[in-house]
Formats: C-alpha cells, sequence, structure tokens
C-alpha cells in the first residue's frame, strides 16, 4: 500500500497533516509526495518525516495526470491511497479504515469520509454531510437506479483504489481538471 499526496506549498497545513500522517502507523516511505515546485518549505518537511518526494513542474500538474503517473511509480502497490495536503485525518486508524474496504475482493476503489471544516457555514457544510454520511456503504452498478451518479461519486481529497482495477479502466484520466479553483480545506 503506497499513499500519495500532491502537494503545492503545502506548509499551512504541515502543523496538522504531518502528526496525523505520523499517527497512522505506516512506515514513512509508504508516503509518496508530487511536489508542484513549492517555495516554502514543505519538501524539506516532508523529507524530514521520511516520505519520498518527487518534484515536477507546477505547469504540469494535472489531477489525473499527476495521479497515474504517481500510480506508476508505486508499482509494487497494491493500494494506493490519494490524499490531498489539505485533508488532515481525524483518527489513527483513518487510512486503515479506508483500506479496509478491500477486503472485499469485488472493491476496486473507496473513499473516506470529510467532514466540515469548523469555520464552514450554510452550503459547505451541507455538502460535506450529504455527500459524506456517517455510515459506510458499498455501491455497484446495480445500485444505480437508487443512487444515480452517486453510484460512481468518489473524491480523490481520501480515496483509494485498487490499482489492478484502476489499470483495468485506463487509470486517471490524463487531462483531468488542471487547474484548482475554489476548493475547500477536508478534514478526513
Amino acid at each position: 500500500m503506497s499513499v500519495v499526496i500532491p502537494t503545492l506549498n503545502a506548509g499551512a497545513y504541515l502543523s496538522a497533516l504531518l502528526p496525523a500522517l505520523a499517527g497512522q502507523g505506516l512506515a514513512p516511505e509508504q508516503f509518496l509526495i508530487v511536489d508542484s515546485e513549492s517555495d516554502d518549505d514543505s519538501c524539506a518537511a516532508f523529507r524530514a518525516f521520511g516520505a519520498t518526494v518527487v518534484g515536477i513542474e507546477r505547469r504540469t500538474f494535472n489531477h489525473g495526470g499527476t495521479r497515474q503517473r504517481a500510480v506508476e511509480m508505486r508499482p509494487e502497490a497494491d493500494i494506493v491511497v490519494m490524499l490531498t495536503q489539505d485533508a488532515i485525518p481525524q483518527a489513527p486508524d483513518t487510512i486503515a479504515r479506508l483500506v479496509d474496504a478491500f477486503a472485499d475482493p469485488q472493491v476496486g476503489m473507496a473513499y473516506g469520509r470529510q467532514l466540515p471544516r469548523t469555520v464552514a457555514r450554510g452550503i459547505e457544510r451541507h455538502a460535506r454531510l450529504t455527500n459524506y454520511p456517517p455510515t459506510s456503504e458499498t455501491r455497484s452498478l446495480e445500485d444505480r437506479a437508487r443512487s444515480g451518479v452517486k453510484t460512481v461519486f468518489c473524491s480523490d481529497s481520501f480515496a483509494a483504489y485498487r490499482t489492478a482495477a484502476l489499470a483495468a479502466v485506463g487509470g486517471f484520466p490524463e487531462d483531468a481538471f488542471s487547474r484548482r479553483t475554489n476548493w475547500s480545506p477536508a478534514r478526513c
């Protein structure tokens, strides 16, 4: 298993993120940081933590293509967890609970619950609580009449993929949301 975190100037999150990652019980080398030319001390902090840090040019970052290249950098991983720099695990078993979904051999993708920020208001709070209910469930194509688009909903702020299943569908698309706009930090 590998945890991939794409970053760009993650310094503002490190005081919460690094202790939360350390508390997950994973070896530091299981963390792969793909950094887009940060100009703060993020890379040094992740290296001091023990993570592998790979730099890419900022202009080449793409939500799909960058994630796909990160998966390819970890060919030994049967499960790859994707976590954004602002998604802070809230319990010491947060990542383990996400990965537990793969005990079912039919599961190819899982995503974790995201909680609203403490300062979240109205729509942001509603979206987090509606999209990420407190009870886990497993969905398949047969659930599409009941769940509609939510049948295949997944948030890459905190998600995991069985690499064989990801490869079977062609991996992440090369060109997916090349620019990040109006995203709120998530807590997982």
